[in-house]
């Protein structure tokens, strides 16, 4: 599994990520897929990938 930690200090596990640029305000994205469900769950600087 992997791990992710939010903004606010959230941890939790998922399955699956998809990362974009968003153009406009230079800011990263996440979808998230959680494990326990169906939605996908987007946070705004989520990770800061090296």
């Amino acid at each position: 599994v992997l791990l992710y930690s939010t903004h606010n200090g959230t941890t939790f596990t998922c399955i699956g990520f998809t990362m974009r640029q968003n153009s406009v305000r230079g800011n990263r994205h996440l979808a998230v897929q959680t494990e326990g469900g169906s939605g996908i769950l987007q946070y705004q600087q989520l990770l800061n990938l090296e």
